[in-house]
């Protein structure tokens, strides 16, 4: 359970502690799933069961005390991320907080802010919000910021997507990825040839495989996934053309 976990092995685990009436006794099994762990990032990972399952089960409450005594302060961003969220979605702050601490992680310190937002402390999540703008340097930390907000239905994302597009190396994988990203922005303001030509842009500056993701969660890459692009290109230029 790990860089290796997927929807279906967390949905697997879910139906096996329902059938086997496993739910109270979930505080009794942290000990045997998080020992042994080879590094932080695996046990944020372990955790992250622990909570999906505990949640599934309406026994939350009784595995954080034992979370607040774990050290994950060397697990990656990544990871602690994924933990950290989780919490907040489901409304224990307090425990979110003390997990990201003080990081300089642009996409932690944004979960911080909304944290700080969730408990009425507004202007302190705006102030925040500037500042985390104010120090964005790299594009692969805009692309995971933009990706958490989006994640979490932030309109603001599209700043950080417009951000990529003014920092260096020109031409990257990330500026192919948020001019894909861009798109439905333009779109939904009715900006059809400006949402065409920054797809098109995209696509000229896509480097390997490509794979969208779908509305409706469906998943196409390789050829169909430029053909349904060029699709809807020519549908957004359609779109915007001038009425005869």
């Amino acid at each position: 359970y790990g860089v290796t976990r997927t929807a279906e092995v967390a949905a697997f685990a879910r139906a096996a502690v329902r059938r086997g009436r496993l739910g109270a006794d979930l505080p009794n099994r942290i000990a045997p799933l998080t020992a042994d762990c080879p590094d932080a990032t695996q046990l944020c990972w372990r955790w992250l069961l622990l909570l999906e399952l505990a949640a599934d089960q309406g026994q939350l409450d009784t595995i954080l005390p034992a979370l607040a005594t774990t050290d994950l302060s060397g697990a990656s961003a990544g990871a602690l991320q994924r933990l950290v969220k989780g919490l907040v979605d489901a409304g224990h702050f307090a425990a979110a907080k003390q997990l990201l601490g003080d990081s300089d992680v642009p996409a932690l310190r944004y979960l911080r802010a909304i944290v700080l937002t969730k408990e009425g402390n507004e202007k302190e999540a705006e102030a925040l919000w500037r500042h985390i703008q104010a120090e964005l340097r790299k594009e692969e930390d805009c692309y995971t910021l933009a990706t958490l907000m989006e994640s979490l239905g932030d309109a603001r994302a599209e700043r950080v997507w417009d951000a990529i597009l003014l920092m260096g190396p020109e031409n990257s994988v990330y500026d192919a990825n948020a001019c894909l990203k861009l798109a439905p922005y333009y779109e939904q303001r009715g900006e059809f040839i400006q949402s065409a030509d920054i797809l098109t842009r995209g696509l000229d500056n896509m480097k390997g495989a490509l794979m969208i993701t779908n509305p409706d969660g469906s998943i196409v890459s390789g050829d169909a996934a430029m053909k349904q692009i060029r699709g809807k290109i020519e549908w957004l230029r359609s779109r915007g053309a001038p009425t005869p």
